[in-house]
């Protein structure tokens, strides 16, 4: 190998030299690993480590490396990891976006063992997870100051997938108080302009008053059925997921790196013939499997039940149902015999 051209910096010459050479015997590692530094302006293995662009995917490093003897194929895989590490460490502090950390995460995981490589791809993950809890929570501000009751809802729904973050449970139960209280002056405005347009329908013509009157009372016995109705029914939503631990473990194919838990959600309302409605609540996620080489991730279980001492069905001029159920409001849904089929915004997922 022309070593004195490689520390004059003559790359072309370099080049043209050792493709002669390989051109006579492929296995001329000399000559693939001469042509392989001044493809990247290096004037030996050691300084190949600070190389700009990864080069172990090039065909004269491979060749070096089949045919070198030990001692130099263990130091080019040495400046191979060297430089990988560099890299993905340069990536990470580049990083801006969720897709730019993983993919530096990528880059470490690549390297196995060396170093501290496995250390830094869950410091990247750990990034993007804080990234995604920090999107999320922003969201779920910006929807809490629209003052609409819907927005209001979704600013809930957010705020509850973000468990302890910041300040996420407490506003949580923030936009559900406000929901309510909106729902509520909603329904009186609503009431409001109902009866006020009476009036005005009265003093024009009595026939008016009388079908108000008339839609009033269905309204109220379509309320008192469906609050007869509600007895004896139980309502629940149900939900679970492995994160597809089964699928992967049949297959023999867990995923490197990743902790695999079991998640299930389960409310129900048991509406009982004394009046009575029994209430029951379970959140769990288990652990199912994680990366030997960190400390075990802390799953929780929460269960609580109770029993609210009354309920009520409100039901307004436009069709719309309420449960009336402790301080919440929920909406109603109902079939055309008026046996009810869902209670929505008890929690994310309507009751069935």
């Amino acid at each position: 190998m022309p070593f004195t051209l490689l520390k004059e910096h003559r790359w072309e010459e370099v080049k043209a030299s050792c493709e002669t050479a390989l051109s006579e015997d492929h296995t001329d590692w000399n000559a693939a690993l001469g042509y392989l530094l001044a493809m990247y302006c290096c004037e030996d293995v050691q300084t190949l480590s600070a190389a700009a662009q990864p080069f172990w995917d090039n065909e004269y490093y491979r060749a070096a490396v089949r045919y070198a003897p030990a001692e130099t194929a263990a130091a080019l895989e040495e400046s191979r990891m060297t430089c990988a590490y560099r890299l993905a460490d340069k990536a990470f502090w580049a990083a801006a976006t969720p897709e730019e950390f993983l993919a530096a995460g990528e880059a470490f995981s690549a390297l196995g063992e060396y170093g501290d490589a496995s250390r830094r791809y869950y410091e990247c993950q750990a990034v993007v997870e804080k990234i995604r809890l920090e999107q999320t929570y922003r969201e779920a501000e910006e929807k809490m100051q629209s003052g609409k009751a819907k927005e209001m809802d979704d600013a809930k729904y957010l705020f509850s997938t973000l468990g302890n973050y910041r300040d996420a449970e407490e506003k949580a139960a923030l936009c559900d108080e406000s929901a309510q209280k909106i729902w509520v002056r909603q329904e009186k405005q609503h009431l409001m302009l109902s009866v006020v347009l009476a009036v005005l329908v009265l003093s024009v013509a009595g026939i008016v008053a009388f079908r108000f009157n008339t839609r009033y009372g269905e309204v109220k016995e379509q309320a008192a059925r469906v609050a007869q109705n509600l007895a004896g029914r139980t309502f629940s939503y149900s939900y679970e997921d492995d994160g597809d631990f089964a699928k992967h473990r049949a297959a023999g194919a867990l995923v490197k790196g990743t902790v695999y838990y079991r998640t299930e959600e389960m409310r129900s309302l048991c509406f009982n013939a004394d009046g009575t409605v029994d209430y029951e609540t379970r959140s769990i996620k288990e652990v199912l499997a994680y990366p030997v080489d960190m400390e075990e991730p802390r799953g929780y279980s929460t269960e609580y039940d109770g029993t609210y001492q009354s309920y009520s069905v409100a039901a307004n001029m436009s069709g719309e149902i309420y449960l009336v159920l402790g301080e919440g409001r929920y909406a109603l849904t109902v079939d055309e015999n008026d046996v009810p089929t869902a209670i929505l915004g008890y929690y994310s997922e309507p009751l069935t």
